[in-house]
């Protein structure tokens, strides 16, 4: 639903659309509440989502710490620091946990994860 970079007001510079047009395409897709719905939802995900898992990894000691942190820094910084530049680096923070947590976790032998077998009855 979230655009990226081909929101309407790019596509008319780039495209030579018609401005008029175009700004009322921007309107309607700011005031969609389908649209704002998904934006709280997004942000709601990078923020809390990146932030239990960041805090799961940490505590669980599967993976080195810092991954753990890169996590919950990088989804945190992402809807706080006003700047693109600032969002952007933080992504990369995040990025770097998530690809760090996955190397620490497949590298991983499968008898970690076995659990002693259950009693029945």
């Amino acid at each position: 639903l979230l655009g990226g970079i081909t929101t309407p007001p790019y596509l008319a510079a780039v495209k030579g659309l018609d401005v008029d047009a175009m700004r009322a395409l921007n309107g309607a897709m700011e005031n969609d509440p389908i649209f704002l719905v998904a934006g709280l939802l997004f942000v709601v995900g990078i923020v809390f989502g990146l932030g239990l898992l960041g805090a799961a990894l940490w505590r669980s000691r599967a993976v080195p710490a810092r991954y753990g942190i890169a996590l919950m820094v990088g989804g945190i910084t992402h809807p706080f620091i006003p700047s693109a530049l600032g969002q952007g680096l933080g992504l990369v923070v995040a990025a770097v946990g998530v690809a760090g947590a996955s190397l620490a976790l497949l590298r991983m032998g499968n008898d970690e994860f076995d659990l002693p077998p259950r009693r029945v009855g």
